[in-house]
């Protein structure tokens, strides 16, 4: 007589065929009904009762009520200690609450239960990466590629740790190989730019940020990164032309955008567009000290004195003991024929720096405006004794000398 033989997990069958086909169909029904009551551990298989609170936690999983899934894991862990699935899906189930710490006991957990799941170093990975401890990242990172070189998001998460270390060759890298895996994955791209540019492979930037701009992917960030890049070529025209994007995306409310426009055009000789894009800018952010040294520069030389002495102030407020930004304000307050202000500063510039002949010298012109002789006069000579070459030619005309 033929005998088949059915085994399923930890139970064996034997049927014959000429058994009818009820007896048949109760016995498939038995093993089912045995199967369902068990999981698999590493090394075997776990109690119906285990089983019955992980199938409750994947439940609560399906319910969003994450907290009750983690408890029933807790559970069944209790239950069967080496219960890898229960370990698994609890460590992910962390991941969704953002408790990192908890999520990696679980799965280093699970790579000591089963040495070659990738998954496991992966997850390991993530839960590094989100608690900023990239050099444990790249390691986990590095076992789940030795496992499986087919985890494609490992190489762009491993290119963040290395990113975020400052190896930037190794994150350039990932990133490239993220890249051709998953080319709809942009992110991978910015970030590749942002370390060409950290290496000063500032074409290879160029080219990436253009990518991205062409693309759409976060203009108003990407081109402005692009035109950063561009200023460190020295390419000025095209850097600007990648700010005018940046500030039709950003809603003209950026900054920095304004800032960057005008260092270009001042680079590039056109002090007028320059002092406009540096006043933008001074209005959406009035302590930025760059900006407010450049406003006051193209205002003084487009003989915007009013803009130029205000500036110098908001400068003075946050350097007061520099004497060169009392001296600039003194000569915008001249030219505004506020000679007694215009004193006051020429007196700061003096008494922090007694050789300056400068301020000598406008203090006496100062001082001739207010028909002030004597100050004039001896101020004019002191210019003349620094070394003041314009003051020679005029201590006749204000000392009265013949």
């Amino acid at each position: 007589m033929i005998v088949n033989v059915l085994t399923l997990g930890f139970v064996t069958f034997v049927y014959r065929p000429q058994s009818s086909l009820i007896m048949y169909m109760k016995t498939l029904l038995l093993i089912f009904c045995l199967g369902i009551g068990f999981h698999s551990t590493v090394n075997g298989q776990v109690s119906r009762e285990a089983a019955k609170l992980y199938n409750e936690a994947v439940l609560s999983i399906k319910q969003k009520d994450v907290r009750a899934a983690i408890a029933s894991y807790g559970k069944a862990i209790n239950v069967e200690p080496n219960y890898l699935k229960a370990y698994y899906n609890r460590g992910k189930s962390y991941l969704k609450l953002k408790e990192y710490q908890k999520a990696m006991k679980d799965f280093k957990k699970v790579t000591t239960l089963d040495l070659d799941h990738a998954m496991a170093y992966y997850y390991l990975g993530y839960s590094h990466l989100q608690s900023k401890e990239y050099p444990a990242a790249i390691s986990a990172y590095n076992r789940a590629l030795s496992k499986d070189l087919n985890l494609t998001d490992t190489y762009k998460n491993r290119g963040i740790a290395f990113m975020k270390e400052g190896k930037y060759k190794n994150a350039v890298s990932d990133f490239s190989e993220a890249y051709k895996h998953k080319p709809e994955d942009l992110s991978v791209i910015y970030n590749r730019a942002i370390c060409y540019a950290k290496l000063e492979a500032y074409q290879r930037s160029i080219d990436d940020y253009q990518l991205l701009v062409n693309e759409a992917y976060k203009p108003n960030i990407t081109a402005k990164e692009l035109g950063k890049s561009l200023v460190k070529k020295e390419n000025y025209s095209h850097a600007l032309k990648a700010f005018n994007v940046a500030a039709e995306y950003s809603d003209n409310e950026e900054f920095e955008v304004f800032y960057l426009k005008g260092y270009c055009q001042l680079k590039l000789e056109n002090i007028d567009k320059a002092h406009e894009a540096f006043k933008t800018a001074a209005q959406r952010k009035n302590d930025h000290i760059p900006t407010l040294k450049n406003l006051a520069f193209t205002s003084f030389i487009l003989k915007d004195y009013q803009t130029a002495s205000k500036s110098y102030g908001r400068l003075i407020s946050a350097n007061p003991d520099d004497p060169t930004l009392h001296l600039n304000r003194g000569l915008s307050l001249m030219q505004l024929k506020l000679y007694d202000d215009a004193i006051n500063d020429f007196n700061v510039v003096i008494a922090q720096n007694p050789e300056m002949a400068t301020a000598f010298y406008n203090r006496a012109t100062a001082a001739i405006a207010l028909k002030n002789n004597s100050m004039a006069c001896e101020d004019m000579r002191q210019a003349a004794r620094l070394g003041y070459q314009d003051a020679f030619y005029h201590i006749a005309s204000t000392c009265g000398d013949n």
